[in-house]
């Protein structure tokens, strides 16, 4: 199971959620979107107890509201590859909580800075491939295109710049090819919406850069920013889903909504630890964020 659990994104596409199956509206449906688990956050790396115990109730939730998917975008660890002894551990256990998921219920990893480092290298993407599959890939579920990219790429490409050239290139073909499939099927298809780790931006498009500190922006830098999200917002995205911030926000550029979720694992502002539960309608995307001890009993679509 684990081998199918961690490692379906492949070929740039999600095992099970292709479009021949997937490619149509169907009904209404749910999913449920989390960030930052980021075992050793707590703990300064030694002990991550505290995240798996908040990562136990999310599974006994997620198990219980039976969503379409679960998606968690990105920080999996607090630990990056090769920097210290604490990394594999990390792993291990992380893999051993989200394990417990129902295997009816897919689980979708998306990358994060902290899951390939600040600055990625070939060999840190190389690592975070074996352990979770692809770091940016598409999938169709429900008539929805969905997109997981690598936002760390858009944020540093000092070692990576030809493989963030491919990323790029690879997007434009994806909406490109959402837009043909959009407009031949306006009743068939009926949003577009992308996963990734960090925020495009957080209140406003035009809001100043921020930084946790020098090599790790909370938003994206404005040579990315602008044209990442003018691609999107021109292609018909619906919704932008991301964590990172360790906060929630909502905001929009035109009729794209930009949502950053808080942190499942540590928060560092005023939200609590908690996920998001969001509700896929054929002509709207409706979303709430529930602290992990307020998850409701199931959810009314």
């Amino acid at each position: 199971m684990e081998e199918v659990r961690f490692s379906s994104a492949r070929g740039r596409k999600y095992e099970g959620f292709e479009e021949e199956k997937e490619g149509k509206w169907q009904q209404p449906f749910h999913f449920v979107q989390m960030a930052d688990c980021q075992l050793g956050m707590f703990d300064a790396h030694v002990s991550w107890d505290k995240e798996v115990s908040l990562c136990e109730k999310a599974v006994e939730h997620i198990n219980r509201l039976s969503p379409r998917f679960v998606i968690i975008c990105g920080d999996l660890t607090h630990s990056t590859p090769g920097q210290n002894e604490y990394y594999e551990g990390q792993v291990a256990d992380f893999k051993k909580v989200m394990r417990k998921i129902k295997p009816s219920i897919p689980l979708v990893c998306v990358c994060g800075n902290h899951d390939i480092g600040d600055i990625p290298n070939a060999v840190t993407v190389k690592e975070y491939n074996k352990n979770y599959g692809d770091d940016y890939f598409s999938f169709w579920v429900g008539g929805c295109m969905c997109l997981v990219l690598n936002s760390t790429l858009f944020c540093h490409d000092e070692d990576l710049t030809a493989y963030q050239q491919q990323q790029i290139a690879w997007l434009q073909e994806q909406l490109a090819h959402f837009k043909e499939a959009k407009d031949k099927n306006p009743e068939q298809v009926a949003h577009l919406m992308v996963f990734q780790h960090h925020p495009i931006f957080t209140e406003t498009p035009d809001e100043k850069e921020i930084s946790w500190y020098a090599l790790s922006p909370i938003n994206l830098p404005m040579r990315t920013r602008t044209p990442l999200m003018n691609m999107l917002s021109d292609a018909g995205c619906s919704a932008v889903f991301a964590g990172h911030w360790h906060r929630n926000s909502v905001a929009s550029h035109g009729k794209m909504q930009m949502v950053t979720t808080c942190s499942l694992g540590m928060p560092l502002y005023t939200d609590p630890s908690g996920f998001r539960i969001v509700r896929v309608y054929q002509e709207k995307i409706e979303h709430d964020f529930y602290a992990i001890e307020q998850v409701p009993n199931d959810v009314v679509l």
